[in-house]
């Protein structure tokens, strides 16, 4: 391993990049558009990957089936594949429609959830929204593109890893919203290193966008409450145990999600604090700095003036002016205004003002 120099070490910003890498799974190799059927119960799991128009959905299998839809955005296969589910239209709909907040819904089978996952792409914050579909044996994830978020858990069923076999559909459901919680945390770590950059260049002459970049941390601060505020809403129905298709050991669990969800909103508003205040601080700086500048500029004119009004004076080209006939007259003149200018600068130092 070579050695690292100070140019070299690692910022704020590099170890979130670090952080969301270790929530995500890479996603180059995976399919823009498939299905994953995960069919699991306490000693084996079966997963299998299907192109959409391949896919076949059935309802006939032992345990919990896990089917993650990835890419779809055509009403007519989407029908299709959800058939055998009795999904209600509205939901089907919501699912096309990708500009939902974060809400949970109840139907007289499942429950609906609608949740936004949040990155950064070209230093771009970009919202994903995932749907969740939630019946007695059954879990039904949606994104609009592979993101993965759910590829650990996806990793963990397939390695036996904790008991999450042993559990049911409710459990799957809640394991998939904590991925979704622990993400965030990655994202804000990505935010607030952001945040610090701003802040280390404030006060640093030359920064013409600064209010720019201030103005998107702002616009991405609002993003990140709309995501976050609505989850937290429902992470709390589900704790309270406003639906059935929570157990009570599940809900234990969600509370966890939950606390976790109230840390994210606190560590939020202290960053969208902070950046309220760079506004004000800049906007001061700048203030302060053309006083400054409109200071300096008022020193010298008064100290121009009374040389402006000595030059006036013996510029007026009276024939009954002595002075001008005298020999010295010219650098007694000059040597006036070099003690007028002296003695000025001499008091606008004393005050500061220089």
């Amino acid at each position: 391993m070579s050695d690292l120099n100070h140019d070299t070490l690692p910022t704020d910003t590099d170890f979130a990049v670090a952080a969301i890498k270790s929530t995500r799974k890479d996603t180059k190799n995976l399919p823009a558009k498939a299905v994953w059927q995960i069919q699991f119960d306490a000693d084996k799991v079966d997963v299998q990957t299907f192109k959409p128009k391949d896919f076949v959905p059935t309802l006939d299998h032992q345990g919990t089936q896990w089917l993650h839809f990835v890419g779809i955005h055509d009403g007519a296969t989407l029908e299709r594949v959800l058939q055998p589910f009795q999904i209600h239209p509205l939901v089907i709909e919501d699912i096309l429609n990708n500009k939902h907040l974060p809400k949970i819904e109840a139907y007289s089978d499942f429950l609906f959830f609608v949740g936004q996952a949040l990155m950064y792409h070209k230093q771009r914050l970009v919202v994903d929204q995932i749907c969740m579909i939630v019946g007695k044996n059954y879990v039904l994830t949606f994104q609009t593109r592979p993101l993965g978020i759910f590829s650990l858990v996806r990793e963990n069923l397939q390695a036996n890893h904790g008991a999450l076999r042993s559990k049911g559909a409710d459990f799957l459901a809640y394991t998939l919203i904590d991925c979704l919680v622990d993400d965030y945390f990655a994202v804000l770590g990505q935010f607030e290193g952001k945040v610090e950059e701003v802040d280390k260049i404030l006060f640093e002459p030359k920064q013409d966008k600064i209010l720019q970049r201030i103005h998107s941390l702002k616009h991405e601060t609002t993003r990140f409450r709309h995501a976050l505020l609505p989850l937290r809403e429902s992470l709390n129905q589900i704790v309270r145990g406003d639906f059935n298709t929570f157990n009570a050991e599940t809900r234990l669990f969600a509370r966890d999600a939950y606390d976790h969800t109230v840390h994210l909103i606190e560590s939020l508003d202290s960053a969208r604090e902070m950046v309220s205040n760079m506004t004000d601080l800049y906007l001061s700086f700048q203030s302060h700095h053309l006083n400054i500048q409109i200071r300096l500029l008022t020193v010298i004119t008064i100290m121009m003036m009374p040389l402006t009004l000595i030059a006036g004076i013996y510029g007026m080209n009276f024939d009954n002016m002595p002075e001008l006939h005298w020999k010295y007259g010219y650098f007694i003149i000059l040597g006036v205004m070099a003690l007028i200018s002296s003695a000025m600068c001499w008091i606008f130092y004393k005050k500061g003002w220089l």
